[in-house]
């Protein structure tokens, strides 16, 4: 047995503001289907990315941080940790300092790995990866607020439902 009334078109403006039975929850399963987010190709390429994006990626997916529109974004953040894994071992092997013809000096990548992590932690921010913008941005989207309008509509829905019936 269906539902009672019309079957509700998907242009009316009961629909664009998802107030109709078609986006009411279906009886099955209440679970929710991730979106299936893939690494771009040029990460698959880097192993040291695409372990960071394995390590990462699942958990945000499930808090709706990561889609598969801000694939490539958050791509971008997987190559700059993997830029920083690579200048901190070219570091810790060099040394801070070199030598030079003029005698030892600072090593440059020590200045290029400073700016790598700083570029990282500004990137990794977007998607919750540190611990106070993890705080500040929400697992999921806020509800929409109902406004004035919605209640009138509402009422107004209830009484049109009340005058078909009678």
């Amino acid at each position: 047995m269906g539902s009672r009334g019309p079957i509700p078109s998907p242009h009316s403006s009961e629909s664009r503001r998802r107030r109709n039975t078609m986006y009411r929850k279906p009886s099955g399963s209440t679970e929710k289907k991730q979106p299936n987010v893939q690494p771009p190709d040029f990460i698959r390429q880097k192993p040291v990315a695409l372990a960071f994006w394995k390590k990462h990626a699942p958990a945000l997916i499930a808090a709706k941080r990561l889609q598969p529109l801000q694939a490539d974004c958050f791509a971008i953040v997987c190559e700059q940790a993997a830029e920083v894994r690579l200048l901190s071992d070219a570091v810790s092997a060099e040394g801070l300092l070199i030598d030079t013809p003029r005698g030892p000096r600072a090593n440059p990548k020590v200045r290029l790995l400073r700016d790598a992590r700083r570029d990282l932690l500004a990137a990794a921010r977007g998607f919750g990866l540190d611990a106070a913008s993890d705080a500040r941005l929400p697992a999921e989207p806020p509800e929409p607020e109902r406004t004035i309008l919605d209640d009138f509509l509402d009422q107004k829905h209830a009484i049109d439902s009340r005058w078909n019936q009678g």
